[in-house]
Parts: structure tokens; C-alpha cells; sequence
């Protein structure tokens, strides 16, 4: 079986199977498979896979016929322009979920902070902040011990070991001193909606990750309530949040003491990010 063959039969399968984009994914996955550049599928269609490979081809094909995610089946995701290791205990990153990130570049950059994340997941958005600004002291936290050990594991492939470090807590349960800025991607889907998910998601992606209580809010309520206790003196907190909670959270935030309260918009033009500065009591 050719290249041009296989791609055309995995193709097919994978549209009937309502995988969309069914001849990228169909490619994606044979040039993971024989490590092969773009060029290749360019020029070399007639190459002829072995058996072995047209074997291997077919589980992987299976596995996205299934509606196993395409990062759990590679067990590597893009975020930020770095290749993070992910697998089914941690939530895969979104292109939405950046805007923390170029927050953080864009109004703390040389700036020395220490920085507390909760609820790190793959440490996705911990690390790309100690990748792209220097002066940085992150603590993550996660209550999912099997998570952590991706994230740890992606620490080491990053090399920020000596400023990023994750650990176990529910919250802030196992969480000392004070923070210059608090940032977490919480889990904010109502639990009504998580069985209307797609097959990737809500078969496959840890309902930890997901499930964010009776109105979508409960981690936020948490995260917030406690923040002062955490912040320093006009301390900094940033969520994302879903396409529908903006103000919500930004009432939260006001509630508990904070203002200069934001608000950003993805490239959707939904609501995904809050950011607000804790008041400097008088």
C-alpha cells in the first residue's frame, strides 16, 4: 500500500466515523507515525509502507475513529510555539487559553514576580510564563497527583526547573506566602452541559478539569475567596473563564475587594480571560 493509498483509505474511514477534517487528521497521524516532514507527503506518495507500518497506521486510525483525542494518541500538544507532553489525566491546552500567557508578557514583562498557578494541568501556561519572562517565581498546584506527573515531566523537557515547581493541593491547602499575581484556568462547566460535550472531550478529557459545579462558578467562588489571604498588596488575579462567565466573575472579583477589573475577549470575540488588581486598603 502506498502513502497516497493509505491516506485516501484512512480518510474515508475517518469521515464516517465524524472526525472532521478527515484528510488533515488522516496525514497528521501517518506523518507522526513515519516521522516525516510536509515535503514528503509532497513528493513521496508512492512510497510504499511496510507492514508493520500499515498495522501501526490502522491502530492509530482506529483510536481517532474512536474519538480519542489526536494529542492523547501523540501524547504531545502545541501551546505557546512549545510541544508539551499531555496525556488523559490533564486537560489538553487550548489556543484560547495563550491569552493568559501574552496577559502576563504583555503587562509584567521584566518585571520580578512570584506567581502562584492553580490547577497547572499539563503546567502548560506556568511554563511558557517562565519561558518568556525571566524574572519569574511560579508555584503550581494541582489536587491530581497523576497530572502533576506530567507536568513535572515537562518542567525537565523545558528546563525551568529553577523557577517554576509544582505540588499537590486542593486549592490552597498546601499553599504558603504571598503572590505577586494568582492565575488559573479552573474548571468552569456547568455540570448539566459536560454530557452535551463532544465524544473528545467528554469521554476522554479528566472530568477534574471540567466540571465546575451546578452553575460553572464553584472554583472561582473558591479561588477568589480566599485570594486576599494569598495576594500581595495589590496583587494581581487572572482566569480564564468560559465564553459566557465574564461578568459573573467580574462581579465575584468585585465582591471580594477587587477592581481595575478586565475583561478580554478571544479571537471569537467571546468573553475567555479576567483579569483584576486587589485594592490597596486604605
Amino acid at each position: 500500500m502506498t502513502v497516497k493509498e493509505a491516506l485516501e483509505t484512512a480518510s474515508r474511514k475517518l469521515k464516517k466515523n465524524n472526525i472532521e477534517n478527515s484528510i488533515n487528521e488522516a496525514k497528521y497521524l501517518l506523518k507522526y507515525l513515519l516521522k516525516k516532514d510536509d515535503v514528503f507527503f509532497i513528493t513521496d506518495l508512492n512510497y510504499e509502507l511496510t507492514d508493520d507500518e500499515i498495522n501501526e497506521y490502522e491502530k492509530l486510525i482506529n483510536k481517532r475513529c474512536s474519538h480519542v483525542p489526536f494529542s492523547y494518541i501523540t501524547g504531545i500538544k502545541e501551546f505557546m510555539g512549545l510541544d508539551f507532553y499531555v496525556d488523559e489525566e490533564t486537560l489538553i491546552p487550548r489556543p484560547e487559553t495563550e491569552i493568559i500567557v501574552e496577559y502576563m508578557i504583555e503587562h509584567f514583562k521584566a518585571i520580578p514576580m512570584d506567581i502562584l498557578e492553580i490547577g497547572v494541568g499539563s503546567g502548560c501556561i506556568s511554563i511558557s510564563i517562565a519561558k518568556c519572562l525571566e524574572n519569574v517565581n511560579i508555584l503550581g498546584v494541582d489536587i491530581n497527583e497523576k497530572a502533576l506527573v506530567t507536568a513535572n515531566k515537562n518542567i525537565k523537557e523545558h528546563n525551568v526547573q529553577d523557577r517554576v515547581k509544582f505540588i499537590k493541593s486542593d486549592i490552597y491547602e498546601n499553599v504558603e506566602g504571598k503572590f505577586d499575581v494568582i492565575i488559573s484556568n479552573p474548571p468552569y462547566i456547568r455540570k448539566d452541559i459536560i454530557d452535551t460535550l463532544e465524544d473528545d472531550v467528554k469521554k476522554y478529557e479528566p472530568i477534574l478539569a471540567l466540571d465546575g459545579g451546578e452553575d460553572g462558578l464553584y472554583f472561582y467562588r473558591e479561588i477568589i475567596r480566599n485570594a486576599s489571604k494569598y495576594l500581595n498588596k495589590g496583587g494581581y488575579i487572572i482566569f480564564e473563564i468560559g465564553y459566557d462567565q465574564g461578568e459573573e466573575v467580574k462581579d465575584l472579583l468585585i465582591q471580594n475587594n477587587f477592581a481595575d477589573i478586565e475583561i478580554i475577549k478571544d479571537l471569537a470575540g467571546f468573553d475567555r480571560t479576567v483579569a483584576g488588581r486587589l485594592k490597596l486598603l486604605k
